[in-house]
C-alpha cells in the first residue's frame, strides 16, 4: 500500500509484540505472525512464541490481507483466537480474551463512534473464524463490492456489516484502551488502571511514541 516500506515494520517490532505476549498472556500462547513480501528481513533469534506464515497470494489487498488468517480448521473446539495488528500493547492479564465467548466473533465499538464496530482487536471460535472466512471468499468473488474504503478492500467494512447483520454483541470493556482516545495528552498521558492493553490504530505507532510516555515504556518493557 501507498506510503509503506521495507523498514516500516521490521522483525523487531514483532518481536516486541511477542514479548508483550509473554507478559500479558497465558504461557502457553501462541503468537502467529503473517508475512507478505515486505518483511524481508530475517533475524538470527526470534522470539520463541512467533510461529511464521506466509501471505498466501490469494489475497485481495487494501486492508484485507489479515483476514486470510481466519481457518475455523486451525482453532480447536471450545478455544478461541485473538487477533491484533502489530501496534498493539499488551499491558496485563489478557487471558480473558480467550474465555470472552458473549458470540462467535467479538469486535470492540470504534472509539470515537461507539455505535459502530472497529477491526483492531477481534477474537473469534471455530465456528467465528469459518464464518469470516465464507464471507471473505464472497466478497471476493464480487471485488468486495460494498465493502471498500477509499477504493480498496476494507476489512473493517466487511466485518462491521457482519455485525450489525447478525447483531453480534460488541466486546466492550475498560480492559481494551484506545492509545488516542483514552491515554493521550488530554487523559494526563497516563494508562487507565484495570488495562489490558492498549491499540494504536494508526500513527503514532508504539515506537513512535515520545519517550517517557507509559504506553511506550509499556512497549519496550520497562
Amino acid at each position: 500500500m501507498k506510503g509503506y516500506t521495507p523498514d516500516t515494520f521490521t522483525w523487531s517490532h514483532v518481536n516486541k509484540l511477542a514479548e508483550g505476549v509473554e507478559r500479558a498472556f497465558p504461557s502457553d500462547t501462541v503468537l502467529v505472525v503473517m508475512r507478505d513480501e515486505w518483511f524481508a528481513d530475517k533475524p538470527d533469534e526470534r522470539h520463541p512464541l512467533i510461529v511464521e506464515v506466509d501471505l498466501p497470494p490469494t489475497h485481495s489487498g487494501g486492508w484485507t490481507p489479515w483476514l486470510e488468517l481466519f481457518d475455523g480448521d486451525t482453532i480447536p473446539e471450545g478455544e478461541r483466537c485473538v487477533y491484533v495488528g502489530i501496534d498493539t500493547v499488551f499491558v496485563e492479564d489478557c487471558g480473558w480474551l480467550f474465555d470472552w465467548d458473549a458470540c462467535p466473533v467479538g469486535l470492540i465499538p470504534d472509539p470515537f463512534k461507539p455505535h459502530q464496530a472497529a477491526t483492531c482487536v477481534v477474537t473469534a471460535d471455530r465456528h467465528g473464524a469459518h464464518w469470516i472466512e465464507e464471507e471473505y471468499r464472497f466478497r471476493q468473488g464480487t471485488k468486495f463490492h460494498g465493502c471498500k474504503t477509499r477504493g480498496r478492500p476494507s476489512d473493517w467494512i466487511m466485518l462491521r456489516n457482519m455485525q450489525s447483520q447478525h447483531q453480534w454483541p460488541m466486546l466492550d470493556s475498560p480492559r481494551i484502551r484506545s492509545f488516542k482516545q483514552h491515554t493521550s495528552k488530554k487523559d494526563g498521558g497516563k494508562i487507565p488502571p484495570g488495562t489490558s492493553l492498549v491499540y494504536c490504530h494508526g500513527e503514532p505507532r508504539p515506537w513512535e511514541i515520545p519517550e517517557g510516555h507509559p504506553v511506550r515504556e509499556t512497549w519496550e518493557g520497562r
